[in-house]
């Protein structure tokens, strides 16, 4: 008997296009970097200045990274903010960026940073020329940029930019990462002082491209990835990334 093609159906799964396919998502983008470069959950961590279950849930998308943690990792993989969001133009990077921040890495064996893993308050407030916050702040000025401009660049809010530069706030491991790599400093020069040389200019890497002048956008100016927590189906995960501003 001959079917009317109006009475045909279609058999079998039909795919839903408007959800995401795994390779287009976020938590796919860092693993497949990790895999890679043959790394370990707890060398990236030991990079990114995180603990190594932040990256085991930053990969299966139970959380989202804070704005910091964005910038750290995309400075990490040479790649623009948007790209590791959103997946624009994503090209899978061969190695870790060439920056002084990421020199400790270059071993398999890279042990974790010791830094705090939160902002913490710090009881003693100081205005000594030596501290961190008056090298944050010597940048800023060296550089005419205003606190929006850093807190921009570095994807947290302007007042903690402010608390950062009078030491009152000491950045977590992970914003310690992006503002050494902001500055194309190590770690050490920067929370230490240690070989400390004011830079002339934003470290050259597409992380950094939207702040390259005073026009530069707020981006995912966030609190700390610690505040993160999974969606459990009441939000779209579309509308949690939405950057704030």
């Amino acid at each position: 008997m001959k079917v009317n093609n109006t009475q045909r159906q279609t058999v079998g799964p039909v795919i839903n296009r408007s959800k995401p396919m795994a390779s287009e998502t976020l938590g796919f983008r860092i693993k497949s970097v990790r895999k890679a470069w043959h790394w370990s959950q707890r060398h990236m961590a030991s990079a990114l200045n995180m603990i190594q279950s932040t990256v085991s849930l930053c990969e299966s998308e139970s959380i989202i990274p804070s704005g910091s943690a964005m910038v750290a990792m995309a400075a990490l993989f040479s790649c623009s903010v948007e790209a590791l969001e959103q997946g624009t133009n994503w090209k899978l990077p061969e190695s870790p960026a060439k920056l002084p921040v990421f020199d400790h890495i270059s071993s398999a064996k890279a042990g974790r940073i010791t830094q705090p893993a939160k902002s913490v308050i710090n009881p003693r407030e100081s205005v000594n020329q030596d501290t961190l916050g008056s090298r944050i702040e010597s940048v800023r000025t060296a550089w005419n940029w205003s606190q929006e401009h850093m807190s921009s660049a570095l994807g947290v809010d302007q007042a903690t930019i402010s608390n950062w530069n009078r030491d009152r706030l000491l950045p977590h491991g992970v914003a310690m990462v992006a503002l050494a790599a902001l500055f194309n400093c190590s770690l050490q020069a920067l929370q230490h002082g240690t070989g400390w040389k004011l830079p002339e200019g934003p470290a050259p890497i597409p992380a950094f491209d939207h702040v390259q002048t005073h026009e530069g956008r707020r981006v995912l100016a966030r609190s700390g990835y610690q505040l993160f927590v999974a969606y459990i189906g009441f939000h779209k995960r579309s509308d949690s990334l939405r950057p704030f501003g």
